[in-house]
């Protein structure tokens, strides 16, 4: 799709809808841009001061547009990425779509909504990103969005959103992987929901993961760590029996 079609440049396109500020940071920025019937996110990422040797930093968005676009070919909900524009020297933009009426997984469970059909669902979603061969790098619930906060029981869909974060690994990385599990774990037991539901996250991820006891032990010291380094009590929050 071509973003700019019908403006004769980037700044017209600009000009002509109204800019939120998301998001100001001295790397990266996000904005929402409402104009014309239409809505999207524009994330921009300041590209020069970082030395070009620095992928992580520099080639950011260069890392993280092949990625977005994979994921979309591959069927797992992301936000679709609708252009790479470069307006100036040092800066580069990536439109993505802006998911309408979507609330974050924290805002769901929080509303009482999530039932163990959704966790399961989740834990599929998030193998089926390991699948094809990449890690979110950020899996806090306030990056999964959840289409509609009155999405009905039986029909759970999500969006994994802010892959910047996000890389390719090889299958056989069960570090990488295991962060990703981590991460979503420890939001869970943070706001202390109940036990079945991360069983049945855990259930749904190893439908498509064989349970391996080496990445149990590599999710289990992850997890113990963040907990740690985030000072929430684990002795009563954290299920010794998660995977079971």
């Amino acid at each position: 799709m071509d973003m700019l079609d019908g403006y004769p440049s980037w700044n017209a396109f600009i000009k002509d809808g109204a800019i939120k500020v998301v998001k100001k940071s001295r790397g990266t920025s996000v904005y929402i841009w409402q104009g014309s019937g239409r809505s999207f996110v524009l994330k921009y990422y300041k590209t020069l001061p970082f030395p070009i040797w620095w992928p992580w930093l520099h080639g950011r968005p260069r890392r993280v547009w092949p990625i977005g676009t994979m994921l979309e070919e591959a069927g797992i909900p992301v936000p679709a990425h609708i252009a790479l524009v470069r307006p100036s020297i040092g800066v580069t933009v990536i439109v993505l779509e802006y998911i309408m009426d979507a609330v974050t997984l924290h805002a769901f469970v929080a509303a009482k909504r999530a039932g163990e059909v959704h966790f399961a669902s989740l834990g599929r979603l998030v193998g089926r990103l390991h699948r094809s061969g990449v890690v979110h790098g950020d899996l806090k619930w306030s990056n999964i969005m959840v289409n509609g906060p009155d999405i009905p029981e039986g029909a759970p869909y999500f969006h994994l959103v802010d892959l910047d974060g996000a890389f390719w690994f090889k299958c056989s990385d069960t570090e990488a992987m295991a962060r990703d599990v981590a991460r979503f774990l420890c939001d869970g037991i943070k706001e202390r929901v109940e036990t079945s539901l991360l069983r049945a996250f855990r259930h749904g991820y190893h439908e498509l993961w064989p349970v391996d006891p080496n990445f149990e032990m590599e999710v289990d010291k992850r997890l113990k760590g963040l907990l740690k380094r985030k000072m929430i009590p684990s002795t009563a929050s954290y299920p010794q029996n998660l995977y079971v």
